[in-house]
């Protein structure tokens, strides 16, 4: 695990200051992770809400997080951080609010710098960052001019590394997709009662945590982005077999049926029985039933533990091909592996087809 290293955070290469409610700072961020973005298929980011495969320009995104005086939607804004792309560089900029009334310059600069791009990428901003600005620009009377393509990296985390992570939050996927482990960062629940101090106090000392939390966090949306989008454009190379699995479901959810397939099948190990399932489902609602016929005909050879297989090949036999006799063998199987709650229902299907087969 290597540490991440700040030094490259703190020159201010430009620095501006409206007036005296707020401040503005701008610093260009070097290290050649920042870059990668700028050489993957960022069509992949739109993965799994009508994906078209377009790219999109990094040259026209822009990055996005806020940091607030509480969760509530009355809560004031006071700290927006933003990353783009100048060439090749990253640039991290913060237009903080030194007190209430700042609030309407911060979001004035905001709607000016949105103007000149196509896409908003956030963190959980769908559900926090987004609203909760939109709200503040209805407040101060103003138009917000968010570009209409939104990415929220962290929806699109979830469906890729939920089963194995369980928790994805943004610093737990700079760990594990990163590598990187912020050292004496300040907490987001910190944040709220900081910045009041600093009101009370004047102490601007009490905004030097607050200031790097949030420029890590722009920062490091660019490398998650790069990451996520190298892991989707070439799922076949990932080490967890959960993320392949996870990933094979993301792309049949975009109708990328033959990227699903090619997931499901390289799925090995305690996930195996699961990813063939998914992939006969996937095949039958293809109404390729001769490959999800063999696909159930395997998993019955490998002596599957689950009644998912017999009884698919019990009502294939059943009811596709009219033969009773090859059902009732697969009902039989099926009794074998079955949970409490499935044997009632199954007894029942032998006992139709005992009939049947009898007449």
């Amino acid at each position: 695990m290597r540490k991440l290293n700040l030094d490259y955070l703190e020159p201010v290469h430009d620095s501006v200051k409206p007036n005296a409610t707020t401040e503005f700072w701008r610093r260009i961020i070097t290290p050649a992770e920042c870059e990668e973005l700028l050489h993957v298929e960022t069509a992949w980011l739109a993965l799994g809400r009508g994906f078209s495969g377009e790219q999109l320009d990094p040259q026209r995104m822009i990055f996005l997080d806020i940091e607030t005086t509480g969760l509530g939607a009355a809560s004031m804004a006071f700290l927006v951080g933003l990353a783009y792309y100048v060439n090749d560089n990253l640039v991290v900029e913060q237009l903080l609010a030194l007190d209430y009334p700042g609030e309407a310059d911060v979001l004035h600069a905001l709607h000016e710098r949105l103007q000149n791009y196509d896409t908003i990428i956030t963190f959980n901003g769908n559900s926090f960052d987004l609203p909760l600005l939109q709200g503040r620009f209805v407040y101060h009377k103003m138009t917000s001019g968010f570009p209409q393509e939104r990415v929220d990296l962290c929806v699109l985390a979830r469906r890729v590394f939920s089963r194995r992570l369980k928790r994805c939050n943004q610093q737990r996927m700079e760990c594990e997709l990163l590598g990187l482990q912020r050292q004496n960062d300040l907490s987001g629940s910190e944040i709220p009662g900081r910045y009041f101090r600093f009101l009370k106090e004047g102490d601007e000392g009490l905004l030097d945590s607050i200031l790097l939390h949030n420029r890590l966090d722009v920062q490091c949306m660019a490398q998650i982005a790069a990451q996520l989008c190298m892991q989707l454009s070439q799922p076949l190379d990932c080490c967890h077999e959960d993320d392949l699995f996870d990933v094979g479901r993301l792309m049949q959810l975009s109708q990328l049926d033959e990227s699903a397939h090619a997931c499901y099948t390289a799925v090995q190990g305690a996930l195996k029985s699961l990813a063939q399932k998914q992939q006969a489902e996937l095949f039958r609602r293809q109404a390729d039933l001769q490959n999800a016929v063999r696909l159930w005909e395997k998993m019955c050879g490998e002596k599957c533990a689950e009644t998912y297989p017999y009884i698919a090949l019990a009502k294939h036999y059943e009811h596709r091909l009219r033969q009773p006799d090859k059902s009732l063998a697969f009902a039989i199987k099926a009794l074998e592996v079955c949970s409490d709650l499935e044997k009632e229902e199954i007894e029942h299907r032998i006992k139709r087809l005992q009939r049947k087969v009898i007449s």
